[in-house]
């Protein structure tokens, strides 16, 4: 009796610990039979870098890009097979000539006459691809420049185009090989009056984009009646008869309200 007693307690004390045991209700997720959500396509991704089935791209398996092609580039400049280097070369170098500098100028308005200008003409290559550079050093210490894409002999004059308080920088320009004396006339005003950090060059009047035609050399400052600002007599041709006669007399001043150029034609 009690060997029967001591076989049911036992076999009831093994049932009770299997009891114990949490049976899942789901079975644990496996690539077979894990069913797919949003989050984890069933599909692998079109994407190589998402897919994990994929391998790791390499250089060999690598889909080419933008920023990797595949190919060399047909542009010389991009294609790593041509040669560089630093420095540069002899023949790219221009030839500077017909320099001059003008000192004892008031460009700034800042100072007493401290101000200097450097008038060069640069020319690359053999066949007159030339230019002019201006370069202006004001007495406080800074540095700018303008590049001109005409050259020929020239004439530097300066007044008081845009303030009473400064000069601005008259540069009439030949054109090379002209059976009318043609020229090309910049101004250039050194901006702003005072004590800004920052000055700058600024070009006020450029005549290749002017519709004066036939302008001939020889422009000059003039006093403009009633006014305390100077202006400019910039000569041209009767485009109708360009070698006879006396030239127009195309008289330029600055409206400092409008802040734009007037013009009278005597």
């Amino acid at each position: 009796m009690k060997k029967i007693l001591g076989v049911f307690i036992l076999a009831t004390t093994l049932l009770c610990v299997g009891c114990g045991e949490e049976t899942p209700s789901q079975l644990t997720p496996t690539p077979d039979n894990f069913m797919p959500t949003m989050e984890e396509p069933s599909e692998p991704s079109k994407n190589p870098s998402l897919d994990p089935s994929q391998p790791t791209p390499t250089p060999d398996n690598f889909m080419p890009t933008t920023e990797e092609p595949r190919e060399p580039s047909k542009n010389p400049s991009l294609d790593m097979s041509v040669s560089t280097t630093e420095g540069e070369p002899i023949w790219a170098k221009g030839v500077q000539s017909r320099t001059k500098l003008f000192q004892h100028l008031n460009l700034d308005g800042i100072g007493d006459a401290d101000d200097e200008a450097y008038v060069s003409i640069y020319q690359f290559g053999d066949y007159g691809d030339s230019i002019t550079v201006l370069r202006i050093h004001l007495g406080t210490g800074e540095t700018m420049s303008k590049i001109f894409p005409v050259h020929g002999y020239y004439s530097f004059q300066t007044g008081k185009l845009f303030s009473e308080n400064k000069d601005a920088i008259i540069l009439d320009i030949e054109v090379p090989g002209s059976n009318y004396d043609a020229a090309t006339v910049f101004a250039v005003d050194v901006f702003p009056v005072g004590g800004d950090p920052f000055p700058v060059s600024i070009v006020r009047l450029d005549t290749t984009n002017s519709t004066i035609r036939l302008i001939h050399s020889g422009t000059q400052v003039i006093d403009i009646e009633g006014s305390s600002l100077q202006g400019l007599e910039i000569p041209s041709w009767n485009p109708s008869d360009p070698k006879n006669g006396e030239p127009i007399k195309n008289i330029f001043y600055w409206n400092p309200t409008t802040r734009e150029w007037s013009q009278d034609t005597k």
